[in-house]
């Protein structure tokens, strides 16, 4: 299946601020579907959401695992004031589009989507695996540029993510990489005019969807701290049980349980000069970084439900390589 396009300039035209009707019609027709299945939503902890804006830092169980959340956020804490950084996978899709642009989400591109769609630019289909699995290994700098006419294609002056791009003033992997840090910093500035407008910022620090509670990556702290958020974690159980497969409808009888725990304080910047989602200062900073997220997500895993709470091993049965932008 192709990608559909979604680029750095559709990125730049989202407005992150959700326009208040639109969410109130959304949930609005949520809470009949929840009343018509007889589906319950179970919350607890909300006196602990701040009236400022803050990180709502949620695990994910389920590609609408936020609704539960928006729920309790409109119907019980009186307004329904979030933005969240969703992959580019989901505004590839129209449908997702056009709702996440309706309703002020923050569009947010991963190194992995970059490559994958710009293989699919230029060969018209997504990545073979192998494929893209040597292209990551280069990106992070653990493998040579791999041979082969796919890989030769990918070097000839053209447009790259829309920017000129010619193979002999620039590697491909600093092209990639200087995509990656526009997308970044389009990012932080829609999450900061969120923010000026007084919305919390939702954003998932396991990333993809996963039955179990895993490890945590670092992009989620380093938001917070660029925008001077506290932390809230928030445990959404039992989707899986009460809703269908990759779908917002109930299936009927389900409980959901929403549990928002005590307010973690702002963190700052590891330095002064510290660039957030910028690959170098990730490495050189990755061991404070990687502490900080551990604690959210030993704050977070304490609220999951036991069906959804962190394995000892670390269960992941989400989607894995170049299947997870598609």
């Amino acid at each position: 299946m192709k990608p559909l396009p979604f680029d750095l300039a559709a990125m730049d035209a989202v407005d992150p601020v959700p326009p208040g009707w639109a969410n109130v019609i959304t949930l609005g027709i949520f809470d009949a579907l929840l009343a018509l299945r007889r589906t319950r939503i179970v919350v607890e902890g909300l006196e602990h959401l701040p009236t400022s804006p803050c990180w709502l830092a949620q695990n994910h169980t389920h590609k609408f695992d936020f609704l539960p959340l928006y729920w309790a956020l409109w119907r019980l804490g009186g307004r329904a004031n979030a933005s969240t950084w969703t992959k580019s996978r989901a505004w590839s899709d129209p449908t997702m589009a056009w709702f996440l642009k309706g309703t002020g989400n923050v569009p947010l591109a991963s190194k992995g989507w970059l490559i994958a769609a710009d293989w699919a630019s230029v060969h018209g289909e997504r990545p073979p695996e192998a494929a893209y699995r040597a292209l990551r290994e280069h990106l992070e700098g653990r493998g040579s540029w791999p041979e082969g006419p796919g890989f030769a294609a990918l070097l000839r002056p053209r447009s790259l993510h829309g920017a000129a791009f010619d193979p002999a003033r620039c590697a491909w992997r600093e092209a990639i990489l200087g995509a990656w840090r526009r997308a970044a910093a389009i990012s932080l500035r829609l999450g900061r005019r969120s923010v000026a407008a007084g919305v919390h910022q939702h954003l998932y620090p396991q990333g993809a969807i996963s039955s179990r509670l895993t490890a945590g990556r670092v992009g989620g702290v380093q938001v917070a701290s660029a925008l001077g958020l506290p932390t809230l974690p928030v445990a959404v159980s039992g989707v899986r049980g009460a809703f269908l497969p990759e779908s917002p409808l109930p299936r009927g009888g389900g409980v959901v349980h929403v549990r928002f725990g005590a307010l973690m304080p702002p963190q700052p910047p590891p330095t002064p000069d510290f660039i957030p989602l910028d690959v170098e200062h990730e490495v050189r900073h990755r061991a404070l970084l990687v502490e900080r997220t551990a604690a959210v997500m030993e704050r977070l895993d304490a609220l999951c439900g036991p069906e959804c709470c962190a394995t000892p091993t670390g269960v992941y049965d989400g989607k894995e390589g170049v299947a997870r932008f598609y």
